[in-house]
């Protein structure tokens, strides 16, 4: 497995001065990097398949700053996220979105809230506009989303992201791969991103998810996104 993680980073500096953003800071360590790869990947996507983007900066300081939000904690209006524009639908790029699991049951009483976060999200606009803190944005919300996993793959990681997959979007495991009436037609499916390779056992669990039409992918440095 090898990642870059410098030269990510500069062609990431470039990436957003190209979309009007000063950007210095993707992040320390490797993982934190790579995330922000897959957060411009997505974006990237978008663009591709002509939406409109545009990258909404929160004020710091008096002044707006690009900032991604490399941890599950913190208000996600300091943080910057990519508002997606075509045909008149919009939809938010976000970077550590707290999302309900589809299976929650804890609207207005006083038990434990289930709710995962996601390295990646793509959200209905104006989802997250007024939630604060550890608030979680409505499942209903959630169009699709894409974990960053800077390693190599066995099945047991894909195994992980097929369950939460499960908890997000369970109709998405429901042979919905080429489907003629997907759930979110125009946006790409939840996929794992990784920064190395499948191993045998990764790629034998890949060989059933396309069996079994899976609406999801994996991407890996020998398949990459985008």
């Amino acid at each position: 497995m090898w990642f870059d993680q410098q030269a990510e980073i500069n062609a990431l500096v470039d990436f957003f001065r190209g979309q009007g953003a000063a950007a210095a800071n993707f992040g320390r360590k490797v993982w934190q990097t790579f995330e922000a790869v897959t957060f411009a990947k997505l974006i990237r996507w978008y663009r591709s398949n002509g939406w409109t983007t545009t990258i909404e900066n929160p004020t710091i300081h008096g002044r707006r700053v690009f900032r991604l939000k490399y941890s599950t904690r913190g208000d996600p209006a300091n943080f910057s996220y990519v508002r997606c524009a075509r045909d008149g639908a919009t939809v938010q790029i976000r970077h550590q979105l707290r999302v309900e699991t589809y299976h929650n049951r804890s609207k207005g009483k006083r038990v434990p809230r289930a709710n995962i976060v996601c390295d990646v999200a793509v959200v209905k606009d104006g989802a997250y506009d007024h939630i604060k803190g550890r608030m979680h944005v409505f499942n209903t919300d959630l169009i699709t989303f894409a974990e960053a996993k800077h390693m190599d793959a066995y099945a047991e990681l894909i195994a992980g992201f097929i369950g939460l997959v499960h908890e997000l979007q369970p109709s998405r495991l429901r042979r919905s791969r080429n489907s003629s009436s997907p759930a979110f037609p125009g946006h790409p499916l939840p996929f794992l991103h990784l920064s190395g390779i499948c191993h045998d056992s990764g790629e034998g669990l890949k060989a059933t998810i396309r069996r079994r039409r899976f609406g999801i992918n994996v991407f890996d440095a020998r398949s990459p996104f985008v």
